[in-house]
């Protein structure tokens, strides 16, 4: 009878075992209001922060990579392209003039591609210069009509990374060094000179070297270098330069940083993430911990506390994470175990917190 039971328990065991290693974990989350999200089996899901439920996105083929911004994006196994509304029922199509993708990015209704051979390309309105074409004059032609044709971003190659704010776009080169182009109304390019009309070629950011990772935000732009170190520019309305303050003058020539500076307070870092309507960062740092600062008005820190800025680095109350996505006013983080945690705004009846949490939380994600 022991022997029996003894049998029974390894088979429970294993087939919970078994099970585990086959879950499917969540490898990103994107979005602003609207977000979408990619599991490592290849399955999307996407919702709304005014909608209740959790949409499973039927696509053809398994997709690697996802953004959304006023339209939904997946990018395929073979480098293809679909594009969907970001409405019930709404089917994906192919997009036409573009293969050989590997990532996606989008914001309101522009949205570019890394592909394989590290060129971009970008498709959709020219507001802000985000196309990075030369032809942002064309933006007041468009009457909210936009080319939806594909182009490549001209003098940008060699191109590892890029990632999108709310008016501007890095791209990350080979050589460690970052590439910025859209609006420089707050220094978020990087480069002289800070004025309101767009610079809608790509330039070099001057000053940086030995980049492995950027991420942009509302008219701030953050670099992490391969030592660990995190390095800023642009405007600090929101206090995400982590320096212990919140420069938010009324002047035109005041606030804003075209030189990259160090974060004080935050080493040995190996991933960031910027929430554009959230306006707050996050660090992960090698030993799973995260670094956080700039705006927690809905909790989206994970510190414990809302209705406030922090001016300086804090640690979200989370250890054991292997990735990290601030989204809008929400964090999202994947646990070294798989298990996906959320925080920061939440409604009664939402998806997937109920209400403004301030402290991580487990999440489950099922069809």
């Amino acid at each position: 009878m022991r022997l029996f039971l003894y049998l029974i328990a390894c088979l429970v065991f294993n087939f919970a075992s078994l099970k585990a290693a086959f879950a499917a974990e969540v490898i990103k989350v994107a979005g602003d209001r609207e977000k979408i999200l990619l599991m490592s089996d290849g399955s999307v899901y996407s919702w709304h922060s005014t909608k209740i439920d959790l949409a499973k996105i039927s696509l053809p083929g398994k997709v690697v990579d996802v953004a959304i911004g006023k339209r939904s994006y997946a990018v395929l196994e073979d480098g293809s392209v679909l594009t969907w509304e970001n409405k019930t029922g709404a089917i994906p199509l192919k997009l036409a003039g573009i293969s050989h993708a590997i990532n996606i990015i989008s914001h309101g209704n522009t949205a570019l591609a890394l592909l394989r051979d590290g060129q971009v390309m970008a498709w959709g309105s020219r507001i802000y210069g985000m196309r990075g074409d030369g032809q942002f004059a064309k933006y007041y032609e468009e009457v909210g009509v936009f080319n939806m044709t594909p182009t490549i971003v001209p003098g940008v190659e060699n191109i590892t990374q890029i990632s999108m704010g709310s008016e501007h776009v890095l791209a990350l080169r080979a050589d460690g060094r970052v590439m910025a182009w859209g609006s420089n109304h707050y220094g978020g390019s990087g480069r002289a000179p800070r004025q309101e009309t767009p610079i809608d070629r790509a330039e070099e950011v001057p000053g940086l070297s030995d980049v492995k990772m950027v991420a942009a935000g509302q008219g701030v732009s953050t670099a992490l270098k391969k030592d660990g170190t995190v390095w800023v520019w642009g405007a600090n309305f929101q206090a995400q330069f982590g320096n212990g303050l919140r420069t938010d003058p009324p002047g035109m020539n005041h606030g804003y940083e075209l030189t990259p500076q160090i974060v004080k307070g935050v080493s040995n870092a190996q991933a960031i993430s910027l929430g554009v309507n959230g306006r707050h960062t996050l660090a992960l740092l090698k030993d799973g911990s995260l670094k956080g600062w700039g705006n927690t008005d809905w909790g989206q820190l994970g510190t414990g506390v809302g209705g406030r800025f922090l001016e300086s680095p804090a640690t979200p109350k989370i250890t054991g994470v292997k990735a990290i996505f601030a989204c809008g006013n929400n964090s999202f983080a994947v646990k070294q175990d798989g298990t996906f945690w959320a925080w920061g705004i939440g409604n009664p009846g939402d998806w997937p917190l109920s209400n403004n949490t301030q402290l991580p939380k487990k999440i489950m994600v099922a069809d």
